[in-house]
């Protein structure tokens, strides 16, 4: 078990960072812009979180086979752990960015509008004021895209398949127990995760209050 949770942790981990740098400009973007292409575009970018996970694992398995990977960069995505990775990325990426666009929404625009009036650019209004209040719905979003992702199954299975020290994560692996009837290794998989899951909720509750108190002293 010690090495499918290291995989789901480094899975966790990973889809966490690469969506920090990914979300907050999309969600910057989608709470300010009043555009109808990017609503549209925002649109497309929830869309991964009402698809159910085989049909859009099916859809990434067709696109890790096609010539892009294959003749033009030469790398196999589909049944590795890049290809669940870019997946999980994928998967959680309506999570995260919701949580960061609703931090954005919550941020006073008078606050911007005293900033600009100071002369202050809009790099420095973002540095200064916007990124400290987000700070509560950073760190929130990233819990629940943490639990969100080690606990992922469907999305991990359809493209990755189940390969020890690869592909095949904490979630994969209560699976395979259960259907091997191995149900004491299931169950300490199982509640392992659940423990994982009851902190992050806890702690992510935690964080919302003290971002509500922090909002109001604005």
């Amino acid at each position: 078990m010690s090495n499918t949770l290291s995989l789901s942790l480094l899975l966790s981990a990973g889809t966490v960072l690469a969506l920090f740098f990914i979300a907050l400009p999309a969600a910057y973007i989608f709470s300010y812009s009043r555009s109808k292409i990017i609503s549209l575009i925002e649109t497309v970018f929830l869309l991964p979180m009402i698809l159910p996970p085989t049909v859009l694992g099916f859809y990434l398995l067709l696109f890790y086979s096609s010539p892009l990977f294959r003749d033009v960069l030469h790398i196999r995505p589909a049944f590795s752990f890049s290809g669940i990775l870019f997946s999980s990325i994928l998967f959680s990426l309506p999570l995260m960015t919701s949580h960061l666009k609703t931090g954005f929404d919550n941020i006073s625009r008078s606050l911007l509008t005293v900033s600009y009036s100071l002369g202050k650019s809009k790099t420095e209004t973002f540095l200064r004021i916007q990124l400290p209040l987000l700070i509560p719905s950073i760190i929130t979003g990233s819990i629940m895209t943490f639990v969100h992702t080690i606990g992922a199954f469907g999305i991990i299975l359809m493209t990755g398949g189940n390969i020890p020290g690869q592909t095949r994560t904490l979630s994969i692996d209560i699976y395979e127990n259960v259907e091997t009837m191995n149900y004491q290794a299931a169950h300490k998989g199982a509640l392992l995760l659940l423990c994982i899951s009851m902190a992050a909720m806890i702690t992510a509750r935690y964080l919302f209050k003290q971002g509500k108190n922090l909002h109001a002293l604005h």
